[in-house]
């Protein structure tokens, strides 16, 4: 039986802290773009209930103060004093112009073929993006003081209004140029000025918020002030209006959102202030109003409602609902208590949602992951390693992790030791890493090159023993090369000669100790690796762990970088730039080690193709690219975002099956012989899933789970009832959409290699249980982000913030298990197909290892502490 509990090892990391959102904008295709503080942009989509999709790291922007999008394109602004056009599918902008006046640039708003900026050197400059390019098409205006905020009425009046650092307000000419008017908000002679932050044109008005907390109405056609409403106590950061131009949305530092709606009567219209919404204890920067039927939503309600999607200082996306603009205080003033209640019970809203700090991601370049050395854990025979690797930006933490919680481990002390931190070259930063399942290599990219390490235990020292009184490293880190693979990378015919069986045996060899004629490890490496000398500590206290390497790094930098070229060529070596260039690999949006840790297979950022080199020769064994589908300007449509391999067991260990996942929703499953030159064979390409709500929309994989092996085959998998147990592939794809899938490919084991044999089906236990329980799922489930094959594949496992769910396939199947899950998730054992397990909290990564399931969580409490005084009052999550 499975077992009743499951047994979860749980790793603190409070290295990531979340930045404020400064920013957003939302286009037509229901993108959202927003950007954080420290210069990295999310790329949320509405259709994959708002996963992010795409994720431009902070080092590739410095600085970001607005984005907007003028249909498919992404503008952005800030503290370069630059206006850049950023690539849905890229790091690195695709275009960018230089504005004159002066940094940071504030703002940015978009028309149909124009940008409007404004910089702190008081310039408004209009910018032409019709033909594809960024020109500066004119000064528009050069303003005295700083533009802090910007609003274009392109299709009615042709106007610009700007407001300045010392109070005023100015409307100008979109097409001469001219000041139409100027408007002074507050005391002309107050001792500090009272500062416009937020502009918005609604109709024939508009509308500003202001730092005394006032919410203002102006008659563009006059020129005069309308009305103003004191209905905030501190500044008005945002304003939002709704689709149909009825109704405004207003916030700031207080984060009260307050609403106004159009009275129309038979004498006059006017503005009237018609109730709040709660959007938490902290400032809202940014504000955006997703009307109904618009947004496909987290989870399904009865009542279609309109959304507010609200951001700031809580660094991450609230989505609020809020009654139908239609619904005024009008409309209801002749109701009784009783119909009134009655109303609102039918018309009652759905509880806000607020996406994690960490949002859940199908992009492959995030500022933190995890990776784990699977087959270092659960060692039978002497100590293991357990060893996990731990990518941040800028670096590399490679740790050794404690034995497993046990009854006789718990009163032993258990600690986690840092076995070593690599950096790369000063000046680029890290977009994938990976380590190899044996423990004994890592590799990493950044945006110039990849890199191979080999992790090699210390000959003085007792197997992962920490010596405090030597201070002896646990492991040395060398550099991976080649040292004639100038010629053997460009001449394929070498690796040609050799026979298959020898190219096997090679690849079995490059995972224990490989031959060195081929490869060589040195220290010359621009890149800086410093192994641990500090001991060991506890795992509470992994944040002045790293602080402590911080200040160790800065001390060992001068004599741990690069030897001399004279004293390598006198050592009969390379000098530094022909090493370098001997180890350095193109660099790539995704590494993946083979299961056998015998060859690397990497993903090309620029076209996509998936190529694999061997470790014990560097050269390319094969490159495959017919998947990718380039556009016109040279930039994938569909990033692969999902690498997974696994390998047949015994005489046919050599076989790696290799599922390739992309952002146009399809799965494809290769075949390739690891060692060999001849390129995957295409096994099976899933069918796209169709979403249950929108059905022309396709969702696209999260995570996928890929098993190998002899299986029994169960009632309406096969036909044949001669055999019990058969050859086959398990893959199982969980989706955006929250629907989980499993293919069953029936293969030919021959000596040639694997052969398809019959049609893969989908599992019908899955598809009785999704149309028993699909609905229920949607509205009751979280998201989830991994997915895996658990206790010998009969249990499949799924990972989310809060909970981890196991899907039992050996149950039945009955019409409420969702209910029933949560009902009993207290209970040890259920005699349901669903069990929930909520002993995680802020998860956003999830491993199941071979002795116990890993999860990677945020520490709240920690990042609390790092705040500045005045915000530790507001909590994150309230």
């Amino acid at each position: 039986q499975a077992p009743s509990r499951i047994p979860f090892e749980g790793f603190p990391l409070i290295d990531y802290f979340p930045k404020p959102i400064t920013s957003i904008a939302r286009n037509k295709k229901r993108l959202i773009a927003a950007s954080q503080i420290d210069g990295s942009i999310d790329i949320y989509d509405e259709n994959e209930s708002f996963f992010v999709i795409h994720h431009i790291p902070s080092w590739s922007l410095t600085s970001i103060e607005a984005v907007c999008w003028v249909d498919d394109r992404l503008f952005a602004t800030g503290g370069e004093g630059r206006v850049f056009e950023l690539q849905l599918y890229s790091i690195r902008p695709k275009a960018s112009v230089l504005l004159p006046g002066g940094v940071p640039a504030r703002c940015l708003v978009s028309g149909e073929d124009i940008l409007v900026s404004g910089n702190d050197g008081g310039y408004i400059n209009v910018i032409d993006i019709a033909h594809g390019c960024l020109e500066i098409k004119t000064c528009l205006a050069s303003l005295e003081d700083k533009i802090l905020s910007l609003a274009l009425d392109e299709k009615n009046r042709k106007i610009v209004a700007a407001s300045d650092a010392k109070g005023k307000v100015y409307i100008f000419s979109l097409e001469s140029g001219s000041t139409l008017s100027t408007y002074l908000v507050g005391d002309e002679y107050a001792i500090t000025p009272t500062i416009v932050w937020s502009l918005l044109f609604v109709g024939n008005s508009l509308f500003s918020g202001d730092s005394k907390g006032n919410v203002s109405v102006w008659d563009v056609d006059v020129g005069v002030m309308a009305s103003t409403f004191k209905t905030h106590t501190v500044d008005v950061l945002a304003l939002a209006a709704s689709t149909d131009q009825n109704t405004v949305f207003a916030t700031g530092v207080d984060p009260t959102i307050r609403r106004f709606d159009l009275c129309i009567t038979e004498r006059s219209t006017q503005w009237q202030p018609s109730g709040f919404i709660k959007g938490g204890r902290r400032d809202i920067n940014c504000l955006l109003f997703i009307g109904e039927g618009e947004s496909t939503g987290l989870r399904s309600y009865n009542t279609d409602v309109d959304y507010l999607v609200a951001a700031g200082n809580d660094s991450r996306l609230k989505l609020l609902p809020c009654p139908h603009t239609l619904a005024t205080l009008g409309g209801k003033g002749g109701l009784t208590r009783k119909q009134r209640r009655k109303e609102n019970a039918l018309s009652k809203l759905p509880t806000p949602i607020h996406l994690p700090f960490w949002p859940f991601s199908i992009t492959p370049n995030l500022p933190l992951a995890a990776h784990f050395a699977e087959e270092t854990f659960g060692v039978t025979e002497g100590p293991s390693a357990r060893i996990c690797l731990i990518q941040h930006m800028d670096h590399l933490n490679l740790y050794r992790l404690p034995r497993k919680l046990t009854k006789k481990t718990k009163i032993q002390p258990r600690h986690v030791l840092q076995l070593a931190c690599i950096q790369p070259l000063r000046g680029n930063y890290i977009v994938t890493s990976a380590i190899s399942p044996c423990g004994k290599f890592l590799a990493y990219s950044d945006a110039v090159r990849s890199r191979i390490l080999k992790i090699e235990q210390s000959a003085s020292q007792k197997p992962w023993h920490f010596d405090a009184a030597s201070g002896e490293p646990v492991v040395t880190l060398s550099r991976f090369g080649w040292m004639s693979n100038t010629q053997e990378r460009r001449i394929r015919s070498i690796s040609s000669s050799v026979s298959s069986d020898n190219e096997a045996a090679a690849g079995e060899e490059a995972a224990g100790e490989m031959s060195t004629s081929r490869f060589f490890l040195d220290q010359s490496s621009a890149d800086l690796f410093v192994t641990s000398t500090k001991g060991e500590n506890s795992l509470g206290a992994l944040s002045s762990l790293d602080k402590d390497f911080d200040s160790q790094l800065a001390g060992a930098a001068p004599s741990t970088r690069k030897r001399k070229a004279s004293a390598m060529m006198a050592d009969g070596g390379q000098s530094e730039d022909q090493s370098d260039e001997a180890s350095a690999l193109p660099p790539a949006s995704l590494i993946v080690f083979t299961p056998s840790s015998g060859s690397l297979v990497t993903v090309d950022p620029v076209n996509q193709s998936v190529v694999c080199r061997r470790l014990d020769t560097g050269i390319e064994c094969w490159s495959l690219s017919k998947h990718s589908v380039p556009t016109t300007d040279n930039t994938p449509v569909a990033p692969i975002h999902i690498l997974k391999m696994a390998k047949f067991a015994e005489k046919h260990s050599s076989l790696i099956l290799l599922v390739i996942a992309s952002l146009d929703a399809r799965v494809s499953i290769y075949l390739f012989k690891e060692g060999e030159n001849s390129p995957p064979t295409l096994l099976f390409t899933c069918p796209r899933a169709a979403d249950p709500i929108h059905i022309s929309h396709h969702p696209r994989p999260v995570d996928i789970a890929l098993r190998t092996g002899k299986f029994k085959v169960r009632k309406g998998e096969s036909g044949d009832a001669n055999s019990d147990l058969k050859s086959l592939a398990r893959i199982a794809v969980f989706y955006t959409s929250g629907q989980l899938l499993e293919w069953t490919l029936p293969l030919s084991l021959v000596e040639g290699g694997v052969k398809l044999k019959g049609t893969p089906k989908t599992d019908p236990w899955l598809e009785e249980f999704w149309q028993q329980n699909g609905t229920a799922w949607r509205r009751l489930m979280p998201r989830f982000c991994y997915l895996n094959y658990y206790y010998g594949g009969k249990i499949l496992i799924l990972g989310s913030k809060n909970l981890c769910l196991t899907v039992d396939r050996r149950k039945k199947v009955a019409p409420k298990d969702v209910q029933w899950a949560f009902r009993e998730r207290k209970n040890k054992i259920s005699d349901r197909c669903l069990h929930i397990f909520d002993t995680v909290k802020n998860a956003i990564q999830h491993a199941v290892l071979s002795d116990r399931i890993a999860a990677v969580t945020l520490d709240v409490v920690a990042a609390n502490a790092e705040l500045p005084v005045p915000l530790k009052k507001k909590h994150f999550g309230t």
